[in-house]
């Protein structure tokens, strides 16, 4: 029987989300999924885990992505999590290998370094796999057990930025595809053309600055926390209002608490926590500028769709936000951590004249138009896909 080539046919891949709260991997499938299957002849089923999955499983819905769902235990730090994934993993194995069987995907995509069940499933049924890789810092016994599975599986990897490539694929043995592939950002919806600012947010006093992120220490809320402080100091005159935008989580209730309560104790009234927001391009159209103090990133959606709303940007030095930003005079990038640094950053944001702002703002709509778009990721994942289906046998 003659094989088609994967060029030559439509395609079904089975996305696995072992990770089901909705975040930048959630969205990316749906945004993903959607231009695949309209533009690009490759069908997308996610097989999402039941535990913390309705908002992930309604996003994915409303974009015309088929999910299944499937009692998946993540791997994290919150309490028993690490437990669950042991004593689950041998039953789960055997349920997603089922599903598979059953699904019959011409390729499996799965997402994160500790997301081992799809690749091995994957690999027990004989199927292509492409893992996945969005972050560079990952516990020591997990990026171990990474590099064993990856040296002997995986026949491709998709990384979000040289700096993933560099952490997770440096000394890896065995040639096999791998491709940068950004996070996408709907720049439809992201347009400042078209989106109305929060009242609130644009009722605000003085300059108005916009974080977006869940509350956890790897965003890096306590450094800017830090810098804010700094920039008072630095600039007294100068009225500076900061909206946190993002849901406190369970699993970083104290840190999240703690970040209300140093608010409190060092007079920190112009931080205002904003909570989760299905609006976020509203609340981005009422700033003037962005921040992003993460510890750790590799293709912050966040910054990209700061950027596609016309915002100039003052971010840590994560993932390619550098690279991005310092070509094209967007914005500034700090080192993570340095509290000192992104005051600094902060202070000269705030001195530039309005103008000069908004031209900053109107060069990072032009590179996320060029550079992130839906449909220049969605090509990019399906010329993967099809890539890697047609390599030859090594």
């Amino acid at each position: 029987m003659v094989q088609v080539p994967a060029a030559e046919r439509r395609l079904v891949v089975a996305n696995v989300l072992e990770e089901a709260r909705f975040g930048g991997p959630q969205r990316r499938v749906g945004l993903v999924g959607e231009r695949l299957a309209a533009d690009h002849g490759v069908d997308t089923v996610a097989v999402v885990a039941t535990r913390d999955g309705a908002r992930t499983r309604a996003w994915l819905a409303d974009h015309g992505v088929a999910v299944r769902s499937l009692g998946l235990n993540r791997l994290s730090k919150a309490p028993g999590d690490a437990l669950r994934f042991a004593a689950g993993f041998p039953g789960e194995m055997v349920a997603l290998s089922r599903l598979l069987r059953e699904l019959r995907p011409d390729l499996v995509h799965v997402n994160g370094s500790w997301q081992w069940k799809g690749l091995l499933a994957a690999h027990r049924l004989g199927l292509p796999c492409v893992w996945h890789l969005n972050d560079t810092a990952m516990p020591g016994p997990v990026n171990w057990v990474f590099r064993q599975l990856a040296g002997r599986r995986g026949d491709g990897f998709i990384v979000a930025a040289e700096r993933v490539a560099d952490y997770y694929l440096s000394g890896l043995e065995g040639a096999r595809p791998v491709v940068r592939i950004d996070a996408p950002v709907d720049t439809r919806r992201f347009d400042p053309d078209r989106v109305a600012p929060d009242p609130v947010i644009a009722q605000l006093p003085g300059l108005k600055l916009v974080m977006v992120g869940n509350m956890n220490p790897v965003k890096g809320h306590d450094v800017l926390l830090d810098a804010m402080a700094h920039l008072r100091a630095r600039a007294p005159e100068q009225p500076v209002s900061l909206v946190l935008v993002g849901p406190f989580l369970d699993s970083h209730r104290a840190y999240g608490e703690g970040l209300r309560d140093r608010c409190r104790r060092d007079g920190l009234d112009n931080v205002h926590f904003w909570g989760g927001s299905d609006a976020i391009e509203r609340c981005l159209a009422a700033a003037d500028a962005y921040v992003c103090a993460s510890r750790f990133e590799a293709s912050p959606m966040a910054v990209w769709e700061a950027m596609a709303m016309g915002l100039p940007v003052v971010s840590t030095d994560v993932g390619d936000v550098a690279q991005v930003m310092g070509a094209a005079g967007l914005g500034a990038a700090v080192p993570p951590g340095d509290a000192a640094a992104l005051a600094e950053a902060l202070v000269a944001m705030v001195a530039r004249p309005a103008e000069t702002r908004r031209a900053m703002g109107a060069a990072a709509r032009r590179m996320a138009e060029r550079r992130f778009t839906v449909d220049a990721v969605a090509a990019r994942h399906a010329a993967f896909y099809r890539g890697v289906l047609d390599r030859p046998a090594a």
